[in-house]
């Protein structure tokens, strides 16, 4: 089975984010979210939505599978 790390996804969202250099404001803004969501995104308190993931990819120029991180056997 295969499963979502959650903190390793977040974790790995956020290095994304600075490394384009952009803060939690400007990116909430760009994914049409709040503040707060962003940083919960990034803590693996929460997954955002399908559409919120794939506007994030796009941002980011990525595919899904680079910004996921798996766990599992």
């Amino acid at each position: 089975m295969i499963i979502i790390d959650r903190k390793a996804t977040g974790k790995n969202m956020r290095e994304y984010r600075r490394a384009y250099d952009c803060t939690v404001k400007e990116l909430a803004n760009i994914l049409d979210v709040e503040p707060f969501t962003v940083y919960a995104y990034e803590s693996g308190r929460k997954m955002p939505s399908l559409d919120v993931f794939i506007n994030m990819c796009h941002y980011y120029g990525r595919e899904w599978n680079d910004l996921i991180i798996y766990k599992g056997d």
